[in-house]
Parts: structure tokens; C-alpha cells; sequence
């Protein structure tokens, strides 16, 4: 439950985004710098995908990796406001369903990749830097299911 909760609370942050509201308030605006530091180690160490006793992983030569967006669980974000994230979400979800791949490296690439400001329109938009970053959060709460799902498609075991 808590999980889902915290779910909750991340997409609630980003209904500004959904409805187009990019330029966020000095208040509001966050430097990526600031974001906390993962703990690559621990994210390594609670969610592998590992082959039986004896067994190695392969790369599956019928699998092609598949991307389905932003989000998870059944609901999907469209960053029409910042869709720099749209391709960020893409190079995330195949990289999870690329097979060898550790979720950490996975999830520090998205971390990069969504919480780098960037100019849309011709303005660099903060707010899409803060919603990069709770997109972040909200992969390293929920993403592990995801990551070993694709790692079993991605994968054989020989």
C-alpha cells in the first residue's frame, strides 16, 4: 500500500505537465544538482534477474525491447509540455528489456536524461527538469517488477 501511495502522490505532481503547465514558479524551481544521490549499490543489490543454479542469461535472439512511455501499473503520462521526457522514458524501458543490463546503470541513464534542462520553445523550462526528476522517484519505487519482466523477456537462460 505504501507503494501505491507514493504512486499516487508522484503522478498528483504531475498533472501540471499533463495540462500543458511548464514554467514553474522560482519557488518551484529545482537544480538537478540537488537531487539525492542513489546508492547504485542497493538498487544493484534488491533487484537482479539472475538464470537458475549453473545457468547463464543470453540475449533472447527472437526478442526485440519494447518501450510503452511513461508510466506504470496501467497509467501513462504524456509529456506534450516536455517531451524530451517522452524519449527519455523510451531509452529507459529498453534498456530494461536489454538483456545484461543492471537496473542502476538503467536508472542512472534516466536519471541524466530527464533531470538535464533543456530549452523548449526557446525557453529552458525548470519545471520539466522537476517533473524529470519525480519521474526518477517514481522509477526507482515501483521500477524493479519492470526491470526483471524485462529482463526475462530479453534473456534465456543457458
Amino acid at each position: 500500500m505504501r507503494t501505491y501511495s507514493y504512486v499516487f502522490c508522484l503522478l498528483i505532481c504531475l498533472i501540471p505537465v499533463v495540462k500543458g503547465q511548464t514554467q514553474a514558479s522560482e519557488a518551484d524551481q529545482v537544480d538537478p544538482d540537488e537531487f539525492e544521490e542513489v546508492e547504485t549499490e542497493s538498487l544493484t543489490r534488491f533487484c537482479v534477474f539472475g538464470c537458475p543454479s549453473g545457468l547463464t542469461p543470453l540475449p533472447n535472439p527472437d526478442h526485440s525491447p519494447s518501450h510503452n512511455g511513461c508510466g506504470a501499473f496501467g497509467i501513462f503520462i504524456d509529456f506534450k509540455s516536455c517531451s524530451y521526457l517522452n524519449d527519455c522514458c523510451k531509452q529507459h524501458d529498453i534498456c530494461y528489456e536489454t538483456c545484461g543490463k543492471i537496473r542502476a546503470e538503467c536508472d542512472m541513464e534516466f536519471r541524466t536524461c530527464s533531470s538535464t534542462p533543456i530549452s523548449v520553445n526557446g525557453t529552458t523550462t525548470q519545471a520539466c527538469t522537476r517533473y524529470g526528476g519525480a519521474m526518477f522517484h517514481l522509477v526507482r519505487a515501483v521500477g524493479c517488477l519492470a526491470f526483471r519482466n524485462g529482463q526475462k523477456r530479453a534473456c534465456i537462460c543457458q
